[in-house]
């Protein structure tokens, strides 16, 4: 009867340990399908970030070819008043050359942002 005794006890503990490591395993893959989930929940949110990013992107370089063109526009209207004014003869006024500045600005910026986008 002792060994019999014996025989189930050792059963009796080896099925406990298997149990155990059954639950080790368990709550390892519920770990792992919760930082899966994590990852795509992150994953999702960068993909959000990037379209977002691409967008403003776009917006930017739409914006510097805006201010290149008004800096453009801008010189060429300035130059046309400075020869107007040297046609009539009367001395350029000094605030003319703050417009070819506001010009050259408006440009320099537009080009920076262009190239930023790149």
């Amino acid at each position: 009867m002792n060994t019999k005794n014996r025989v189930f006890k050792k059963l009796a503990e080896e099925t406990k340990v298997e149990l155990s490591v059954q639950k080790i395993e368990l709550g390892s893959m519920q770990q792992l399908t919760a930082q899966a989930k994590e990852c795509r929940s992150t994953l999702s949110k960068l993909l959000k970030i990037r379209d977002s990013f691409y967008k403003e992107q776009k917006s930017l370089k739409s914006f510097g070819e805006i201010l290149q063109s008004q800096g453009k526009r801008l010189r060429e209207l300035t130059s046309d008043l400075k020869k107007k004014i040297d046609d009539l003869g009367v001395d350029t006024p000094k605030e003319i050359n703050y417009f070819f500045d506001e010009a050259n600005s408006f440009e320099a910026t537009g080009k920076d942002a262009v190239k930023r986008t790149r």
